[in-house]
């Protein structure tokens, strides 16, 4: 089910998906004011790359995190940890950018501090029972 519902989201979603209005100017100033980019996702590695892709900033991430990098998904801290290893962070030193009440929780139970995007479709109530 898992393998139909990814190649579902490759052939017949992913093309239509567009980048969040602000979303590369965003990560470029990230970028510019020293930030290390690592991206912490649930997807798996090969959509990982096509949703950066896609969302125009796969040239500004030094190094990212997929589902073959953690044990379990998010809520679980495991995907975040992983990323904090890869980029040599601890946990004091990054801040999580998260669309979903799920990378609000995941961050929280890795000790990072969260800075909520609201523009992955979720109400601010789902936001807030996740910690925000």
């Amino acid at each position: 089910m898992t393998e139909e519902r990814k190649q579902l989201f490759l052939r017949d979603y992913l093309s239509k998906l567009r980048p969040t209005n602000g979303a590369r100017d965003l990560v470029e100033r990230l970028r510019d004011d020293g930030f290390r980019l690592v991206v912490a996702t649930s997807s798996s590695g090969d959509e990982l790359d096509q949703l950066l892709r896609q969302a125009e900033v796969d040239d500004l991430i030094e190094q990212a995190t997929s589902s073959s990098d953690a044990e379990s998904s998010k809520p679980d801290p495991d995907i975040i940890q992983a990323a904090l290893k890869k980029g040599k962070l601890r946990p004091q030193e990054a801040v999580m950018l998260g669309d979903t009440p799920y990378d609000i929780e995941a961050a929280a139970r890795a000790g990072v501090p969260t800075i909520a995007l609201c523009c992955g479709g979720w109400w601010d109530d789902a936001s807030l029972a996740a910690g925000l």
